[in-house]
């Protein structure tokens, strides 16, 4: 994109068409993508069931917390010690076991995004009258595809002391700590969007090469604005 604040949307391609632009992309090594049916919006776990509850998103922090509190508190695996040490260790684990969360699943890999791109697709096919999946209805994938580079590009230009205090010390594994992490997302400080991970990798994010879009501050619709 040449515009930092452009959004493009591109009209459905053959598989040859979108894998060439994918890979353009990815060797660019700043963009991150995520596969999901096309009709579905792009929000994050909590975010959904506080819309589809009666919580509201101004409620999301609190829910948040008293999740991360249960948790830490019962967990036993072997990673209890970055469980409890590490938030964002600890929220991507939740996730894994299926948790809401404010994290919202992306991944380093094209080829991933394609892939869970078109399961979502095909789950959303009906069933014929003979009980089988009707793969002449029709159904669309989309690939969400978000410059990581740009989003900690805007951040540094809006929030200059919070990017030199919080987000630039992330960037070294040995400041990618707890410490960095409640400063820049669960301080309420800025109003933003990024791309990140903690140091230790548990084995669903290593095989999926996947990375999160994580909120720094609950209003509505956080991943859509």
């Amino acid at each position: 994109m040449k515009n930092e604040d452009a959004f493009h949307s591109q009209e459905p391609l053959c598989y040859e068409q979108l894998d060439e632009r994918l890979k353009k992309l990815q060797a660019e090594g700043t963009w991150v993508f995520r596969g999901q049916a096309a009709k579905w919006d792009l929000e994050t776990t909590l975010e959904r069931y506080c819309n589809l509850s009666r919580y509201k998103l101004t409620d999301a922090r609190g829910i948040e917390a008293e999740m991360i509190r249960n948790f830490q508190r019962l967990y036993v695996g072997e990673d209890r010690e970055e469980v409890i040490s590490d938030t964002l260790y600890c929220i991507s684990l939740m996730r894994h076991y299926g948790a809401p969360s404010r994290l919202l699943d992306f991944t380093y890999s094209k080829d991933v995004a394609t892939y869970f791109g078109l399961e979502y697709a095909f789950e959303t096919v009906p069933l014929g009258t003979d009980g089988k999946p009707d793969y002449d209805a029709n159904r669309s994938l989309a690939i969400w595809c978000v410059n990581a580079g740009v989003l900690d590009s805007q951040i540094e230009k809006k929030y200059p002391k919070l990017y030199k205090n919080s987000l630039k010390p992330r960037k070294d594994d040995s400041k990618r700590n707890d410490k960095t992490f409640v400063g820049l997302y669960m301080a309420n400080a800025g109003k933003f969007v990024r791309s990140d991970n903690p140091v230790k990798l548990h084995q669903r994010l290593d095989i999926q090469q996947g990375v999160f879009l994580c909120p720094a501050r609950w209003r509505n619709r956080s991943c859509k604005t």
